[in-house]
């Protein structure tokens, strides 16, 4: 696991340094790797140069570039970062969730807090890293669900279309996916189409548009009729439990 605290606060990030070491000694878990940023603009560098993050702890009041602007760059490369906002100020809480935030640490509360949302960014890290086995009689694969931009179904075969540009088909039935799938948020927009939410930036009229952070073309998805409502509900309801809405 690697962590990134980006504060222009000497002070912040140490403690918030001192503080996770601590966390991961105290519960026994192997310690991350954990990388010190004093500005936005170094931190987005080096996630263009495509070292990964998987928890970033972001100051949001930052001189040149803002802790939210930096984010909001972070979701435009990659949906899978757990980020943590830690801000002295409490009204930009709102915010925070536009850019997908995962939680909102109040300075003075840091001390209090903090084991409580580690706790919960383990857990998110964990979702986001399980492997799923589908298994028909002729193969088997493992797929991370984070990796799977939608399942698409044709006669008694599904299609999984990843983020990596590949498509995997194996004999499956798309009702067994979905069953699969369920817990990782993942919904029904169509008889033969199973799409991960996380990669559906808009909607328009009846027709989802995809995005994906490595691909740079546009993925269009129709929504089935009989499936608009159901597809709706669980859509805003993933969205609403991971704070975007």
């Amino acid at each position: 696991m690697r962590i990134a605290i980006c504060d222009d606060q000497e002070a912040i990030r140490n403690r918030l340094f001192q503080s996770i070491k601590s966390y991961f000694i105290n519960n026994e878990i192997t310690n991350p790797t954990i990388t010190l940023f004093s500005d936005a603009i170094s931190l987005l560098d080096s996630i263009k140069q495509k070292n990964f993050y998987d928890i970033i702890f972001l100051d949001i009041d930052m001189p040149q570039l803002s802790g939210m602007d930096c984010a909001k760059e972070i979701r435009r490369l990659s949906s899978d970062n757990i980020i943590v906002f830690v801000t002295n100020y409490s009204e930009y809480m709102p915010n925070a969730f536009t850019v997908e935030a995962f939680d909102f640490i109040v300075k003075d509360r840091l001390c209090q807090k903090l084991p409580e949302v580690l706790d919960r960014c383990l857990l998110k890290y964990q979702k986001l890293h399980s492997n799923i086995l589908f298994v028909s009689k002729k193969r088997q694969i493992n797929l991370i669900p984070r990796e799977i931009i939608y399942v698409s179904s044709y006669l008694r075969s599904v299609t999984f279309h990843l983020v990596s540009g590949e498509e995997i088909e194996l004999t499956y039935q798309i009702k067994e996916c979905d069953a699969k799938l369920a817990p990782f948020d993942f919904c029904r927009c169509h008889h033969s189409i199973l799409v991960n939410p996380s990669y559906v930036s808009e909607i328009q009229d009846k027709t989802l548009i995809l995005k994906v952070p490595m691909q740079k073309k546009r993925i269009e998805l129709p929504i089935g009729g009989k499936y608009y409502d159901s597809f709706i509900e669980t859509f805003m309801f993933s969205k609403t439990r991971k704070g975007v809405l």
